[in-house]
């Protein structure tokens, strides 16, 4: 739903960003205060796929505001699936029909929240019937907010976002992380990266 006169995702007069922007927030603000004291660690399905009880608690912290603010809305975070890629394209399936859908990942980068390297950020999307309209990406240890919304675009401190003019390959930035799940998923990343 949008609210016709701004076309700004809301329902019910709560607007979807603000209550994503919030959620992002304090959870970031919360893991921040963690870094480098966290007292669990466990794989899940690799080496490099670890899980601390600080994304647990993340986690929990943003279903609850989000549950606050929308108890209908169905939710789906990374520490609530089973690992591996069957669980996670179970678990997908199974909101699939939802028609509002949050989708989190309470702390994108634990390898290296783990590690203590200050790299690691809170990432929210909400989707409606399938479609994301809403997405944030919080850095708490940079307070570097990045939110887009369907229709208006993307933006990082508020300002637009857009693509580099750069028209060569060799004179682009590229970056690229590498996924936890190497016999499927960073073979398909790799290829892509090579075409």
């Amino acid at each position: 739903m949008s609210d016709e006169s701004n076309n700004t995702p809301a329902i019910g007069g709560k607007n979807f960003t603000v209550v994503a922007i919030n959620c992002a927030a304090k959870a970031g603000e919360w893991i921040k205060t963690k870094l480098g004291n966290h007292t669990s660690l466990s794989l899940k399905y690799s080496p490099t796929d670890l899980v601390t009880e600080v994304d647990k608690g993340s986690e929990m912290m943003i279903r609850n505001l989000v549950q606050t603010h929308f108890p209908h809305h169905s939710f789906l975070g990374e520490e609530g699936v089973e690992p591996g890629p069957e669980a996670s394209a179970k678990a997908l399936n199974n909101v699939r029909d939802a028609e509002y859908l949050w989708v989190v990942d309470p702390i994108d980068g634990t390898t290296n929240f783990v590690h203590g390297f200050p790299f690691f950020s809170v990432s929210i999307a909400l989707a409606h019937k399938g479609e994301v309209i809403v997405g944030v990406v919080y850095d708490p240890m940079r307070d570097e907010l990045f939110v887009a919304e369907k229709g208006k675009g993307a933006y990082v401190h508020g300002k637009p976002m857009q693509v580099g003019t750069e028209s060569q390959l060799g004179e682009s930035l590229l970056a690229t992380g590498f996924p936890a799940d190497q016999q499927y998923a960073l073979p398909l990343n790799m290829k892509g990266l090579q075409a």
